[in-house]
């Protein structure tokens, strides 16, 4: 393209970079890849920033420009450079206009705006130079000229077989392909990082260079633009490609991509979208349309990809939601041990053997957190060897602080780079599990405000997406001390627990519980349970239970004594039903059958009495009488005994219990 002068206008290297990339690289990991980010590599290091136009190599710690990348990948200075993108149809460098530089002659007014090369295997067969205004009162004309061997240049195509625009792009790769109506329209989306060509004066000798591809055409917003959009997909269809057009929402009458107002995320989203029903068939943006299923043999369909248990999930964020004081550190250093280890020291399977995990903690300092790993591993009797070097720690008390969104005088902004840090941190290290305790410290913004913390939490989710990790985030409860903690205790916006696959909840025992297993006041502090609180609601019985364990670290100096610090370990809930036989039962039948029998607790005729005299148990005392309804439930809910409402002596409609069924 010139200027009026004749001299070229700045070369916009930025938008290069993606052309350049899928030339270098190829096609890149479209697991780990982004619209506006494409990633190559099984760990996604190699990186380019489509919106930026730059390019980053975790691996070497490279980074820069299109030049710098040319230099870094292909070991070429900036002369090689340049004549490198000229060759493969990137930028013109062939002399400025006058001087035999064209064939092209202007008459007066005329320029040559825009100049596009048609090149094969790194030669310029011949170039399409566009002409304003046109002759005899049109808006534009198109020249043709070609290298005469002797450097310059010659009217025409020289003889040279027709190719498609941009048809060395096309060969060096083997994603899908748009097609747009006019080189400068396929030159707009190779800047966006797309494999593209023009449908203009496509002929079906073209079909090798599309032959069983994935096609997008994007017509221009006219019937011209639909006919040539039908005759292409008619000839890419006979060539075996999978065909879709896509009419871009907006679009102005007679208007193209030129004129769209969408950016390259928004037209990767619209052509995924496009393709994801893997049919032929037109598919419109904006419109609802169903799409068929495709049947399949269930035994092909890949299992969920489970770390832990059946809380942690790959790819995926896990919330866990405790009060304090619940014994949240202990459980959380028990986990990192038990998944470094790949022991199930908390009775959760780690699955497919040891994990690398990397515990942030951004509230307590490096001492107090080895402390808890530290009376873990003696407990475990865990050894270095056993954690060998998969497990990270890092204290925000010492330096090692994180904040992945700020508000700034009114403007929320998520911290795109620490995002990608992260990203890049985790796949450096080969991360399977990263813990962040707590979630309110990572970041500055009001966490009650719900759409903020979902766009927190989502990026979050593309992290353990892209790094194929789990995320843990850990969150306090809204009111300390609640006797029941559930997911929506979570403190702030529920949003966060909303975006996450699982949330863990922390509770320690209730002093009811505590009653019907006769475990005294002084000692239910201990023991705590664990429960995944976001698919369902679990009883305490269905829950995990823990004991917290003080274990001495041997730390004590002269008259100092050591630290003894809590260590979680697996516990199960004591049987109410332990030396209770169905002749037990039998006898209570007939001591109720017997009498008139209440389940009101506080009635001097509470049938609890004749479970007591049963099994000489004490009904008044505290511990006796929590066991003592256990076994009532039980035996109600499994209709040995059942609760009738009938009047009492003085008129009065009562519960009563009585017999449900005989033989048991």
């Amino acid at each position: 393209m010139m200027h009026r002068n004749g001299e070229r206008p700045p070369i916009n290297f930025a938008s290069l970079m993606g052309p350049v990339a899928l030339k270098l690289y190829g096609e890149p990991n479209a697991k780990l890849s982004k619209p506006n980010e494409l990633r190559w590599g099984s760990h996604g290091g190699r990186i380019v920033y489509l919106d930026s136009g730059s390019f980053f190599d975790a691996e070497a710690g490279e980074r820069g420009g299109t030049l710098d990348l040319l230099r870094h990948a292909a070991g070429l200075d900036k002369a090689q450079a340049m004549r490198w993108l000229s060759d493969n149809g990137l930028i013109d460098e062939s002399p400025a206009q006058g001087g035999g530089s064209s064939a092209v002659r202007l008459s007066t007014g005329q320029r040559v705006v825009a100049t596009f090369n048609f090149v094969q295997d790194g030669a310029i067969l011949y170039r399409k130079h566009r002409i304003e205004p046109g002759r005899e009162g049109r808006s534009k004309e198109f020249f043709y000229d070609h290298p005469d061997g002797r450097g310059s240049w010659r009217a025409g195509r020289g003889g040279a077989k027709q190719v498609p625009y941009r048809m060395d792009q096309l060969a060096a790769s083997n994603g899908p392909i748009l097609m747009a109506e006019g080189e400068k329209q396929a030159d707009k989306l190779a800047s966006w990082g797309f494999v593209a060509t023009s449908i203009k004066d496509w002929l079906p000798d073209f079909a090798s260079s599309i032959a069983g591809r994935a096609v997008v055409i994007l017509p221009d917003n006219d019937d011209d633009g639909r006919k040539q959009a039908a005759r292409v997909k008619k000839l890419a269809e006979d060539a075996g490609c999978a065909v879709c057009v896509i009419e871009l929402p907006g679009l102005p009458p007679k208007g193209d991509i030129m004129d769209w107002r969408g950016s390259a995320d928004d037209l990767r989203d619209i052509v995924a979208k496009a393709r994801s029903a893997d049919t032929n068939e037109m598919r419109v943006p904006g419109a609802i349309q169903a799409t068929p299923y495709v049947w399949r043999d269930p035994a092909t369909i890949p299992p969920r990809p489970w770390v832990y248990g059946r809380w942690f999930l790959r790819g995926t964020v896990a919330c866990v939601v405790a009060p304090g004081g619940s014994g949240k550190s202990t459980m959380l250093a028990g986990t990192a041990l038990a998944l470094s280890s790949g022991q199930e020291l908390l009775g959760k399977k780690v699955w497919d053997g040891a994990k690398r995990v990397w515990l942030w903690n951004l509230e307590d300092d490096m001492d107090e957190l080895s402390r808890s790993i530290q009376a873990a591993a003696i407990h475990y009797g865990i050894e270095p060897a056993d954690v060998d070097d998969r497990l990270y720690v890092d204290s925000g008390m010492e330096g090692a602080g994180l904040c992945t969104a700020v508000e700034a005088e009114g403007q929320f902004k998520l911290l795109g780079p620490v995002y990608d840090a992260l990203t890049h941190e985790l796949q450096r290290r080969g991360i399977d599990v990263l813990i962040v305790d707590p979630f309110v410290s990572s970041h500055e913004v009001e966490e009650n405000a719900n759409s903020k913390i979902d766009k927190i939490a989502k990026a979050w989710g593309r992290v353990a997406k892209a790094a194929n990790c789990v995320i843990v985030l850990v969150h306090h409860t809204s009111k300390a001390g609640s006797a029941d903690v559930t997911a929506m205790s979570a403190r702030g916006a529920v949003a966060l627990v909303n975006a996450a696959r699982s949330t863990l909840v922390l509770n320690r025992m209730t002093d009811e519980q505590a009653q019907e297993l006769s475990i005294s006041p002084e000692q239910r502090g201990r023991y705590v349970s664990v429960a995944d609180d976001k698919h369902n609601r679990a009883p305490a019985e269905k829950a995990d239970w823990y004991e917290l364990i003080g274990v001495d670290l041997g730390n004590g100096v002269g008259h100092h004594p050591g630290d003894s610090i809590a260590v979680a370990a697996p516990w199960s809930l004591p049987d109410p039903f332990h030396d209770v036989t169905a002749q037990h039962l039998e006898q209570v039948k007939r001591v109720i059958d017997g009498g008139e029998w209440r389940e009101n607790m506080q009635s001097s005729q509470w049938v609890g009495y004749a479970v007591a005299q049963v099994l000489g148990l004490d009904a008044d005392n505290k511990s006796d009488r929590g066991r003592i309804k256990s076994i009532l439930r039980q035996w109600i809910v499994n209709g040995a005994l059942k609760v009738e409402r009938r009047m009492d002596k003085n008129r009065q409609e009562r519960p009563f219990v009585i017999v449900g069924r005989w033989g048991e």
